[in-house]
């Protein structure tokens, strides 16, 4: 599959062309519906991983390393969004890190 994308970013517009391959037959529809899934997970999950817990900058590259600390940032970033709280993800990870009694409302939750 091919897709041609419009990116904006600030004031900035580009072009980009990106392929994917799949086994599955599917629509010009489905397709688009199935690239956009994706790239809602990437934007939902992946980019809050990394800026909440700045996980690009990693330093555990070998063994078990990566995949333990990925399952304990999941686990953490749930349990975050499970708290009803108005604060951001962000803040609310960094009250945790501050308050004992916030955080035990957290692991409560």
């Amino acid at each position: 599959v091919k897709v041609q994308a419009q990116v904006y970013e600030k004031s900035r517009q580009s072009s980009q062309v990106r392929f994917y391959i799949s086994s599955r037959s599917m629509t010009a529809l489905q397709f688009a519906e199935a690239i956009r899934g994706h790239w809602a997970i990437e934007n939902s999950l992946h980019w809050v991983l990394d800026v909440t817990f700045n996980e690009d900058a990693a330093r555990s590259r070998t063994g078990h390393g990566p995949a333990n600390m990925a399952v304990v940032r999941h686990f953490a970033i749930n349990m975050v969004r499970s708290h009803n709280d108005k604060r951001s993800i962000k803040l609310r990870r960094n009250k945790a890190g501050r308050n004992p009694q916030y955080m035990a409302e957290i692991i409560r939750a």
